[in-house]
């Protein structure tokens, strides 16, 4: 079964790629869930002012229509304008236990 990665570019799409780790953690005493409103705020760039120096983009991997991992990546401009680097970070990755993802 292949792997079909997708980018984040809807507002349920986005809903999708902030509940993934409430299926991926069911179960896991350890896991301290997030609050779904303040996650969507945070990748919202009209709700996180922070957003207007960035370029951001996230992704969901789906096995046949179902989710099985995200990633996302940012890259802040004014940061490494100031610092003179090109940098990035990648952030929220997390997949099923599956080598194929």
């Amino acid at each position: 079964m292949s792997i079909d990665i997708r980018p984040v570019t809807t507002p349920t799409e986005r809903k999708a790629f902030v509940r993934f780790p409430f299926s991926l953690y069911r179960g896991n005493d350890c896991w301290v869930p997030p609050l779904i409103a303040d996650e969507i705020k945070t990748l919202d760039p009209a709700s996180n002012p922070a957003l207007n120096y960035c370029d951001q983009q996230y992704w969901l991997a789906y096995r046949d229509n179902k989710i099985v991992g995200r990633i996302g990546a940012i890259v802040h401009h004014a940061y490494n304008e100031k610092v003179g680097e090109k940098l990035g970070r990648l952030n929220r990755l997390e997949f099923i236990e599956d080598e194929a993802v």
